[in-house]
């Protein structure tokens, strides 16, 4: 049994990462090693990164995981999602699993599975330890504070190894940055919350641990990029951060998976980005101080404002009067703030408040449950951004806020009003923003539009002016292509895609047969011609 002393046999001044990776160099597609690009917030002691044993080419599995070592669903996924397999039964039927369902712990009633085999498993990895915990408390735990308690029961009981744990205790907690922002007063609290379920533990173990997994946990999310929770992952959380990645993290029910976006070289240094990508450089900047304490030198930060991301459409000092009162109206309610920085200029700080404006309105309406609110709310922003001439269709946050109208129109069952804009993005957006074809972004975007065309395609009444049997195989055939890069081949939206296709391809064989193949060579150009033209009728 681990006794209290145990939780600091393991510090990171006397972890050595090679060691804990000494035996897996040999076999593993990864090593951890120094990194150049890992300093303190000082700028001095350098740390540590994952390195490529050997070369990888676009869209290569460079390693995966079963299932993280740990993840915690957020409080609504509670109710609708498996906590072992994280089975959401909301999408579940697009995966041709019908009636899923999840039942409730029969001793904490806090988690749910969809099968006892889900269940069992959950037991023996650690709930068996601590359902008696969650049966007992009369709150609901923050699902970071959940991870940290999971990681140290498991430890506490033995479930974690040795290799593993160092490995954990090698990741920085950045308490003292935790300190100087003043989060560090509500992890006090949290920790003093959950000592009298959680006895094994003085709050002093549970601040370090909570503080380590703030600081190194990844959103936990469906093969689509729907959000379900938290994970948290030592060998994940070792890999740093770039706003210009080569790699990136993408999951498939419980498995968690490392790919390539770019070619690696060995010995190159594996780099995801912690953040939307897509934001304008001192919005990405404020973010990352923010939630992981450090500025970001990466190639496409040092480029500044240089780069597509922080375009306008027109300088600044082509702001019209009209919308110069407008913005001096706001700066006289307050300043834009570091995340809107865009220079020093009278025009400039102007912009900067406009900018601060949307970027308020886009997350307000994310906030917002009720429909009607939310789309009137995101249609102000969109107008924002147009009316003042300022935005790019690529620029943040007015593509966030046209996606966010794509999904109000699809649930409000506006399907035809929505194609128009999943159409501008397909053309004007997500080439500029995401240049790689198979883009996990790009994949699943282009998806949610394939998806929606075989709908309309399925609706003999709607006369769009396209060929929407055409249009939906062009997307469905471009998916399945870039699928098997993005996610993998044998991943369940590859598969999921490719019996599409199949579909599409067996109906238009029925219908034109041995002409088929000459039928689609000769109208898919055309129909993706008429596809592109579609974006012209978006509004925004």
């Amino acid at each position: 049994m681990t006794t209290q002393r145990d939780y600091h046999n393991y510090h990171p001044e006397h972890f050595h990462p090679e060691m804990a990776a000494k035996e897996e160099t040999n076999k593993s597609p990864y090593y951890i090693a120094v990194s150049p690009i890992c300093v303190t917030s000082k700028f001095s002691t350098p740390g540590n990164g994952l390195f490529a044993s050997r070369a990888f080419q676009p869209g290569s599995l460079i390693f995966s995981s079963p299932r993280p070592l740990v993840a915690a669903l957020d409080p609504d996924r509670l109710l609708d999602t498996c906590a072992n397999c994280f089975l959401w039964t909301i999408e579940a039927s697009s995966y041709g699993i019908e009636n899923a369902s999840v039942s409730a712990c029969m001793g904490c009633k806090t988690f749910r599975y969809c099968k006892k085999a889900c269940q069992k498993e959950a037991w023996n990895r650690v709930h068996k330890h601590e359902c008696k915990a969650y049966k007992n408390a009369n709150k609901q735990f923050p699902h970071a504070l959940r991870v940290t308690m999971e990681i140290l029961t498991r430890r506490y009981y033995e479930k974690l190894d040795d290799q593993t744990w160092q490995l954990i205790c090698g990741l920085s907690t950045h308490m003292d940055d935790f300190k100087k922002n003043g989060r560090f007063a509500d992890i006090q609290l949290a920790a003093k919350s959950v000592v009298s379920d959680f006895p094994h533990f003085d709050t002093n173990i549970i601040e370090e641990m909570y503080c380590r997994v703030l600081s190194n946990t990844f959103t936990l999310v469906t093969a689509t990029f729907d959000t379900l929770g938290l994970m948290f992952d030592p060998t994940f959380a070792y890999i740093n951060h770039s706003c210009d990645p080569n790699a990136y993290v993408v999951m498939d029910g419980p498995e968690v998976s490392l790919r390539s976006l770019r070619p690696i070289e060995k010995d190159e240094e594996i780099i995801i980005s912690y953040i939307e990508n897509t934001y304008p450089y001192s919005r990405r900047q404020s973010e990352l101080k923010e939630s992981w304490f450090f500025t970001c030198n990466c190639s496409k930060c040092a480029q500044g404002f240089k780069t597509i991301e922080d375009e306008w459409e027109i300088p600044p000092s082509k702001l019209s009067k009209e919308w110069k009162k407008k913005a001096d109206e706001l700066l006289a309610i307050q300043s834009p703030g570091d995340a809107n920085y865009v220079g020093d200029t009278e025009d400039e700080l102007r912009v900067a408040a406009l900018q601060a404006e949307v970027w308020r309105i886009c997350e307000e309406e994310q906030k917002l449950t009720e429909q009607v609110a939310a789309q009137d709310l995101i249609t102000s922003g969109l107008q924002l951004c147009k009316s003042s001439r300022l935005w790019p269709d690529h620029r943040q946050p007015y593509h966030a806020l046209r996606e966010d109208l794509i999904v109000s129109m699809l649930s409000a069952g506006h399907y035809s009003a929505a194609l128009p804009y999943c159409a501008k993005g397909y053309r004007d957006v997500l080439p500029i923003l995401h240049p790689e074809k198979a883009h996990p972004v790009r994949v699943v975007q282009t998806w949610r539009t394939a998806k929606l065309a075989l709908y309309l395609a399925a609706e003999p009444d709607k006369d769009l002016g396209l060929d929407m049997p055409m249009v939906s195989l062009m997307l469905v055939n471009e998916v399945e292509e870039m699928v098997k890069l993005s996610h993998g081949e044998s991943s369940s939206l590859a598969k999921l895609v490719h019996a599409r296709w199949l579909e599409c391809m067996g109906e238009m064989q029925r219908a034109m047969g041995d002409a088929a193949e000459w039928f689609v060579n000769e109208m898919i150009p055309k129909q993706r011609q008429a596809f592109l033209k579609m974006a012209d009728l978006a509004e925004y």
